[in-house]
């Protein structure tokens, strides 16, 4: 099983999650990623989400 999935390159990281989340989705918050913040979230049949944006 490979755990490939699509990052989609954001600006308002942290409104993007609030959104995310008031709409009942889980955003897990990983800073494994150097120069950047990120999150992952699943869609409404189970794909995962990458969500960066380059730190300023």
């Amino acid at each position: 099983m490979t755990k490939a999935h699509p990052g989609i390159l954001v600006s308002g990281l942290d409104d993007l999650a609030a959104r995310l989340e008031a709409a009942g989705v889980e955003v897990a918050w990983d800073s494994h990623f150097p120069g950047h913040r990120r999150f992952y979230a699943h869609d409404n049949v189970g794909n995962r989400l990458e969500f960066p944006s380059p730190e300023t």
